[in-house]
């Protein structure tokens, strides 16, 4: 299957799962608090902005990126 055209999101800082250089330094965690780099390739045409959600399946929290200086948060 040819996925070159697919929307991609890949991180030169992420081997694949969040390291203490990007958890925050509060409740309870000691990481360093430095946001990772993210490259996107082939968004679909018009985005103006991304937003990234994780969820720690150990319950420890989540976590929110967003590109956009205008969010809301429900």
């Amino acid at each position: 299957m040819d996925n070159s055209n697919y929307f991609t999101l890949t991180s030169a800082d992420l081997p694949g799962q969040v390291t203490n250089k990007q958890l925050g330094n509060a409740f309870g965690c000691h990481g360093q608090n430095i946001s990772p780099q993210l490259s996107w390739k082939n968004a679909p045409k018009n985005t103006k902005a991304f937003a990234v959600s994780m969820y720690d399946l150990g319950g420890f929290g989540i976590g929110l990126l967003t590109t956009s200086p205008k969010i809301v948060l429900i």
